[in-house]
């Protein structure tokens, strides 16, 4: 199943946790999973609370004989553990190697904004948020909750980060906090602010959309499984202070968003424009082509246009800026809706041939060009014939 979150009101990891337990994911399997690990005396327990009318559950976490600040409230005021400390603790885990680094994205993503805002290495900070307890529950909690309740892809809306001030030891600074600004830029998450409540978006739960969520973007024609609801500890004004998780389930296409970058290139010499394409779709693009076009003063041209994820426009923008003489470009954001995808290999007369196969709306089977030309290369037969015997043996069998 795919995941959609909607942040109205904001998330913070124990919400993003709680919310997953609301969705299915068993507790006493939670437990389970943490009783390894080295946290002292922790205790987990969840309730049935109501917010603004909303029932959702809310995670109780009980470290050290006491209950660990959680919801809103992130020991800005305390110093904890270095990111290293936490790396080294992970590491003496017995859990999957995978699980691992993806805990350790996430606390190297609070760590180097954690660092930016202090101006100091991470083997010289100790950090407010990163070497708390029940942040290590939530972020590992969520990593492996996913994996546990098999989602597949997690889509998210923008983010409502709040509004206001949150009191640090050295005064007041506004939200987003200075922390959770950096994660919002580096991780390039669509944000809005409501005045006047708090902080609703903490580093943690940044950190965890950063590393867990797909696209910030409507997860396209899909079937809704299960509503849930994952709790936050304070009451904010008159927005119910929860985050909502809907199972989704896939209909016959997938849709999703992307952004088209366009610029016009006239006084550029037409040799660079292979090292062009090649860049860009070193650097991710979904795809990249070239169009004549006639200019001002019938000027002669070619117009670029890449087609990528929204979250890589900045990094193709930089490539098309360096390796271009552009000085310009625009960019629009789109809705696409594409066939369900997956490559396998089929057996021909002359070897084994990859081929990309579309379902849905429509069914349909296209042969791999590069590896039917490898085949034709191996055993010194035209192309074509590669081609047309991989397609034999990608029609359905009677």
């Amino acid at each position: 199943m795919n995941l959609y979150l909607d942040c109205f009101s904001g998330i913070a990891g124990d919400m993003y946790l709680a919310a997953l337990l609301d969705l299915g994911l068993d507790i006493s399997e939670l437990r389970k999973f943490l009783e390894p690990f080295e946290i002292p005396q922790l205790e987990l327990k969840s309730s049935r609370v109501l917010k603004k009318g909303i029932e959702a559950t809310y995670l109780h976490v009980h470290v050290g004989g006491a209950d660990s600040e959680h919801g809103h409230h992130h020991h800005h005021d305390h110093h904890g553990h270095t990111f290293n400390d936490i790396v080294a603790f992970l590491r003496r885990q017995s859990i999957a190697p995978k699980l691992i680094q993806r805990t350790e994205r996430v606390f190297r993503f609070i760590a180097d904004a954690e660092s930016k805002v202090h101006g100091k290495p991470l083997d010289e900070l100790h950090f407010h948020e990163v070497g708390q307890w029940d942040a290590i529950v939530d972020v590992v909690g969520v990593l492996w909750g996913l994996e546990r309740l098999g989602v597949k892809e997690v889509y998210a809306s923008a983010v409502n980060v709040g509004g206001g001030f949150v009191q640090f030891s050295h005064g007041c600074y506004p939200v987003p906090a200075p922390a959770t600004a950096n994660i919002l830029q580096s991780a390039a998450i669509p944000f809005f602010t409501t005045p006047d409540v708090g902080e609703m978006l903490t580093p943690t739960g940044a950190a965890l959309l950063a590393e867990t969520v797909t696209a910030f973007t409507s997860p396209g024609t899909m079937k809704v499984q299960k509503v849930a609801y994952g709790a936050g500890s304070r009451d904010i004004g008159n927005i119910p202070n929860v985050v909502r998780a809907m199972a989704l389930e896939s209909t016959d296409t997938q849709a999703d968003r992307v952004v088209v970058i366009e610029t016009n290139l006239d006084d550029m010499n037409p040799e660079f424009c292979e090292h062009v394409l090649d860049r860009l779709f070193q650097q991710g693009a979904l795809d990249a082509f070239l169009t004549p076009v006639i200019m001002k003063k019938s000027r002669p041209a070619v117009q670029l246009t890449v087609i990528a994820a929204p979250d890589n426009r900045l990094a193709l923008t930089k490539t098309i800026m360096e390796e271009t003489t552009t000085f310009g470009l625009r960019w629009s954001v789109l809705d696409r809706e594409v066939l369900q995808r997956e490559i396998r290999s089929v057996e021909t007369p002359y070897g084994a041939v990859q081929v990309k196969f579309g379902s849905g709306i429509a069914q349909k089977a296209v042969p791999e060009y590069h590896d039917c030309l490898r085949v034709a290369r191996e055993k010194s037969v035209p192309l074509q014939k590669v081609y047309q015997a991989a397609q034999r043996a990608s029609e359905p069998q009677d």
